[in-house]
């Protein structure tokens, strides 16, 4: 069965579901109409929505800029072999090692040939650090215990472990120098300078496309960070998406074709009881984020009241949605769930064509798109 991702709450509030494809409405769900009638100024008071200002060029700083050139430098690191020194912290080793416990190899213990880089975290605690100023061809033995608990193995959490491990050799990477020279025969620019320059009206451009692409993001949490919730909530609000939310993974399990703490443990790496918990934070998140949208629907009038409205917009969202018809997305989906979206996207849309766009790059100039815009709104405005 298809499951329906969300266009308006999926991209701009980072949740995994709103739609449960094939969830049956519980009786502590709130209804669409029901949500029509609800006074949703009692549960925010909302900041400014119909003229945000937003500045489309965001300051390109020395740090960034350092990113960029720490960036260049990793890729053109070149990786040599240690053979005058013992290892250090940043050295990649290739090892092979065997862990016991109680005298005795256990799972998943033992390896040859791994390439390990000390300080990246990889092993438990001490087995990197007890690596440090071992030479090649040498043998340590390391006496550690495994964390408790242990998500990896909890059959092994707080035992005793040693391991015995085998250095078969010692590389590190020399990365270059960033001057003049080394600009001059990697880059499009001849100095440091230059290249810093470039680097900056690079940026600034990138950073203003990512602007115009996210402009309903940016918009949307400029409203949510300057509104204020009451922390109460509608009678079956917050169990509507936390049902929802079980609901998606119980499916998704079923369609792997696996119970559902078989699917948490070997997928995700969680349990019957993270998933609650995380199922409890989330629809409290989405509601307070639902309150604010469907405030500003009500003080708008962007609810859907008409089954024409609806149909004309249901058939967009079913395209989108990658359905044949309303028919058939309506086969996997509730109606109620169906208007909510639509009704979230009109929302967000009217919040994003009432953005007050200001800013300039760092020279005063503006983007040719911006340009060209203007100047067809001064010709349409004509």
């Amino acid at each position: 069965m298809k499951k329906i991702l969300p266009v308006a709450l999926a991209v701009l509030m980072l949740i995994p579901i709103l739609c449960s494809c094939g969830a049956k409405e519980e009786e502590t769900d709130l209804s669409y109409e029901q949500m029509t009638q609800i006074d949703w100024s009692q549960y925010i008071d909302i900041g400014e929505y119909s003229s945000i200002e937003l500045d489309m060029y965001p300051d390109v700083t020395d740090e960034d800029i350092e990113n960029e050139i720490n960036t260049l430098l990793l890729s053109m690191g070149e990786t040599v072999e240690v053979t005058d020194r013992a290892a250090e912290e940043g050295d990649t080793l290739d090892i092979d090692f065997v862990g016991t416990v109680d005298g005795e190899e256990f799972e998943g213990g033992s390896y040859s040939g791994y390439s390990l880089t000390l300080g990246s975290g990889t092993f438990i605690d001490g087995f990197e650090e007890g690596l440090i100023g071992a030479e090649t061809d040498q043998t340590v033995t390391l006496n550690l215990q495994f964390p408790d608990p242990y998500r990896n193995n909890p059959d092994l959490a707080g035992k005793d472990v040693v391991f015995t491990v085998t250095v078969n050799s010692i590389t590190e990477t020399i990365y270059p120098e960033f001057n003049d020279a080394f600009v001059a025969e990697n880059t499009d620019y001849s100095t440091v300078e230059e290249y810093r320059e470039g680097t900056s009206r690079a940026l600034e451009e990138q950073y203003h496309e990512d602007m115009v692409t996210y402009k309903s993001s940016y918009a949307y949490y400029n409203v949510y960070d300057n509104s204020t919730f009451t922390e109460t909530y509608p009678e079956g609000l917050i169990e509507k998406f936390y049902n929802q939310y079980i609901d998606y993974y119980t499916q998704t399990a079923e369609d792997y074709d696996l119970e559902l703490s078989d699917y948490l443990s070997d997928y995700l790496g969680a349990t019957e009881d993270d998933l609650i918990a995380y199922a409890e934070d989330w629809s409290e998140n989405i509601s307070k984020q639902t309150i604010l949208l469907l405030r500003i629907a009500q003080e708008e009038g962007l609810f859907i009241t008409d089954d024409e409205t609806y149909l004309e917009e249901a058939e967009a969202y079913a395209s989108e949605q990658g359905f044949s018809s309303v028919e058939e997305l309506e086969e996997n989906e509730s109606v109620d769930n169906i208007k909510l979206d639509i009704t979230m996207t009109r929302v967000l849309n009217f919040i994003t064509d009432n953005v007050i766009e200001t800013g300039t790059y760092a020279d005063g100039s503006i983007s040719d798109s911006d340009s060209t815009q203007s100047q067809t709104d001064e010709n349409a405005s004509e």
